[in-house]
C-alpha cells in the first residue's frame, strides 16, 4: 500500500533508496568532474564546451558548471534509453513466453483430442 511500482521499487521501500544511492553517485561524480575540469585551464574548458557544442563564454566556474549539467543530462538520457530498450526487451520476451504457452497448450489440446479419436 503506498508503493510505487516500476523498476527499482522494492517492497521495502528500496526504490527510494535507490534514489537516494543514485543521488549520491551524481554528486559524487559531480564532485570528481569538478576537481578534474578546474584543474584545468580555463581556455582548455572552452575547448571542452566547444567539443560539446556548449556556450563558452563566462567564468571558469561557469563552464564547469555548463559542462557538468550537460554531461548529466547526456547520462541520464543514455540511462533513460537503457531503461526503455530493457523494458522492451522483458516485454518482447514476456509475448514470446506467451507465444511458447499458447503453442504447448494448442499441441496439448490437439493430442488429446487424437487420443478421443482413437480411443472410440
Amino acid at each position: 500500500e503506498g508503493e510505487e511500482d516500476g523498476p527499482g521499487a522494492g517492497a521495502d521501500g528500496e526504490g527510494e533508496e535507490d534514489g537516494a544511492a543514485l543521488e549520491d553517485q551524481e554528486a559524487e561524480a559531480d564532485s570528481i568532474g569538478f576537481l578534474i575540469l578546474n584543474s584545468l585551464t580555463r581556455e582548455e574548458i572552452r575547448e571542452k564546451c566547444k567539443e560539446s557544442g556548449l556556450f563558452q563564454q563566462g567564468t571558469k566556474a561557469d563552464l564547469i558548471d555548463r559542462l557538468l549539467t550537460h554531461e548529466l543530462t547526456s547520462a541520464r538520457k543514455k540511462a533513460e534509453e537503457a531503461e526503455r530498450r530493457a523494458a522492451d526487451l522483458r516485454a518482447e520476451m514476456a509475448e514470446k513466453e506467451m507465444r511458447n504457452q499458447a503453442d504447448q497448450l494448442e499441441q496439448s489440446i490437439s493430442l488429446t483430442m487424437q487420443a478421443r479419436l482413437m480411443a472410440r
